[in-house]
């Protein structure tokens, strides 16, 4: 499979990117050359696919997740009697995003 060249990228886009930056946040004279390597590569990698990733590993077993008195996050391991509130604040998901619709009921609203 032949490699593709790189993209040309329009260097005065990367000059505004840089320019708007500096001019809203303080940046040390010495760490503009890294930010404007930065935004030169991801303009540059815009449009290319993303490599697959494979699926996380659960950090407990799914069995052993939901307990008589407690379930478990998957992700962190943290235990509740509830995890609505840790999905809203540590994943950012609302009810809507870990509930199929029609199957509501045991989630207190």
């Amino acid at each position: 499979m032949a490699e593709e060249p790189p993209p040309r990228i329009d260097l005065d886009q990367v000059a505004e990117i840089v320019s708007s930056y500096v001019r809203h946040h303080q940046i040390a004279a010495d760490q503009l050359a890294g930010l404007i390597v930065e935004v030169h590569r991801a303009l540059a990698g815009l449009g290319r696919a993303t490599p697959a990733q494979e699926p996380p590993e659960p950090a407990v077993p799914i069995r052993r997740s939901v307990q008589q008195d407690y379930v478990v996050c998957l992700e962190r391991r943290y235990r509740a009697q509830m995890l609505r509130r840790h999905l809203w604040i540590a994943h950012g998901l609302e009810v809507a995003d870990f509930v199929p619709v029609g199957n509501c009921r045991w989630i207190s609203h």
